[in-house]
């Protein structure tokens, strides 16, 4: 098949979606399909990457989203699709402006759309989209629930994809006591201020502890604690391998744990808040396989990680966890959806 995809988000910008999209367009090329992605500011080599020019930073649930708008973005969406030719074109957060709307507006091929927010919109906020989509996708229960409020469309619930086969897996060693936070620290969602509160009593247990943390935001100074910035996913896969535990403190929405899985992927124990997103993921049949704490709570926050230090969780449990969202398993299952919408 012939495939196009639209993120609207910036890709010079670390994300969740960003991430999905390439990842899953690389997946699709390795099993003989050609997929084409428009993004803003794509500032890619690669023929099959088209970007949709500069983009702005907007408010957006929670966080700050860099998405293009203006003429520049419809002409881009326009000469993308007429030199597609494509079987089908997937549009990722189809109600984020500009890139999604004007796709759908436009496209003569079938649509699916992927809702990755959760949103808590009233339900007579509708959009009224539902006619130019032949199929909608969720990644997760509550992703679903929100684009079922906002468009009236029932989606297939299918997960984030992870690159597990590419994941470095912990040597046996003993390991240093590393502790790992990933993502935009600056962002109150992602619960870092959380963690600083926290930190100290860790130390008081383990003085010997080192907290890392990865992503875009201001430095907040506090003992054994290094900034590493922006990294790219062999440099997060490294870190998570040495860390002896990945911390994600998140607030509150959030549609799915991607971090917390590539950590499990790498085989590395995690301490998580509690939230029904996280849990819907972190789980096999005999329960959670990471340490929840309630939101907030950063005695229990530092509590769990101290445990988790002392007494690592089972990582084997972990990675089978992680396996059911490889790209095999989820992009065979989009492909379904596609051969479904086409037939």
């Amino acid at each position: 098949m012939r495939i196009g995809i639209v993120c609207p988000y910036s890709l010079a910008a670390p994300g969740g979606v960003q991430t999905h999209v390439l990842g899953f367009a690389s997946w699709l090329r390795s099993q003989g399909h050609e997929a084409y992605v428009l993004a803003p500011e794509a500032n890619r080599l690669e023929r099959s990457v088209m970007s949709a020019g500069r983009a702005r930073a907007f408010a957006y649930n929670g966080s700050v989203a860099r998405v293009a708008v203006g003429a520049q973005a419809m002409f881009s969406v326009l000469e993308w699709l007429r030199l597609g030719c494509f079987d089908i074109v997937h549009i990722h957060e189809p109600l984020v402006p500009l890139l999604g709307l004007a796709t759908m507006l436009k496209s003569q091929q079938p649509v699916v759309a992927t809702f990755h927010a959760q949103r808590s919109d009233p339900s007579w906020l509708r959009v009224p989209v539902s006619r130019h989509i032949a199929a909608g996708i969720a990644v997760s229960a509550a992703a679903a629930v929100g684009a079922k409020r906002r468009t009236g469309i029932t989606s297939y619930v299918i997960g984030n994809g992870i690159a597990t086969p590419s994941v470095i897996h912990r040597a046996d060693k003993q390991l240093s006591p590393i502790v790992a936070f990933v993502g935009r620290f600056d962002e109150p969602r992602k619960g870092f201020r959380t963690l600083l509160a926290a930190w100290p009593r860790v130390l008081q247990v383990m003085p010997n502890a080192r907290l890392l943390v990865a992503g875009p935001g201001t430095p907040i100074p506090a003992s054994n604690v290094e900034y590493l910035g922006v990294v790219d996913t062999h440099s997060r896969d490294e870190l998570l391998t040495q860390a002896a535990v990945l911390v994600a403190p998140n607030t509150g929405q959030e549609s799915f744990g991607m971090v917390t899985l590539e950590a499990l992927a790498c085989g590395t124990p995690v301490v998580a808040s509690d939230l029904p997103e996280f849990r819907a993921v972190l789980s096999d049949k005999q329960g959670v396989v990471a340490r929840t704490v309630p939101v907030g709570d950063y005695a229990a926050l530092a509590a769990a990680v101290v445990q988790t230090l002392r007494q690592p969780l089972d990582s084997k449990r972990g990675i089978a966890v992680a396996q059911r969202y490889s790209w095999d398993t989820i992009g065979s299952k989009v492909l379904a959806v596609y051969h479904g919408v086409i037939s």
